[in-house]
């Protein structure tokens, strides 16, 4: 039994602390130096806009240098959004497979668990149903 838990803990924690798991193992220090690069590309998106407006400008009377610079920004936000939507579904994706390896992992091993304690519940119930009597009776003791 003891090798059983011994297995278990090995397996769930490899598999959370294994590189393929999902979740963000950045700092803060890490995550400001995000904000502030996110930032910094805003401020780079806007004057590339306002270049390409004063661009059009130069090229195409004002009107049409508007029509220009609005459908060049919409073009490329719906880019973006598409980018960022499959991005988003690619990693939905990879934490339902982790929860679900996760899952398999755990009722395997509720699985061989049940398969190392029914035998001998079988073989000696009295003996099992006296052992969880008491197991209950401490727990209650010294949890409540």
């Amino acid at each position: 039994m003891e090798s059983l838990f011994k297995i278990a803990e090995q397996a769930v924690i490899s598999r959370l602390l294994g590189n393929g798991f999902p979740l963000s193992g950045k700092s803060k220090i890490g995550l400001g130096f995000l904000a502030l690069s996110a930032l910094l590309f805003l401020i780079s998106v806007g004057f590339f806009v306002y270049g390409l407006c004063l661009w059009f400008n130069n090229n195409f009377p004002p009107d049409i240098a508007a029509l220009l610079t609005g459908l060049m920004t919409f073009a490329i936000s719906i880019l973006i959004a598409i980018g960022s939507y499959a991005f988003l579904s690619y990693k939905r994706f990879r934490l339902r497979k982790t929860q679900k390896e996760l899952q398999d992992i755990v009722y395997a091993l509720l699985e061989t668990g049940h398969e190392e304690v029914a035998g001998p519940v079988r073989e000696r119930p009295k003996t099992a149903v006296l052992l969880a009597c008491l197991a209950g009776y401490i727990a209650g003791e010294h949890l409540i």
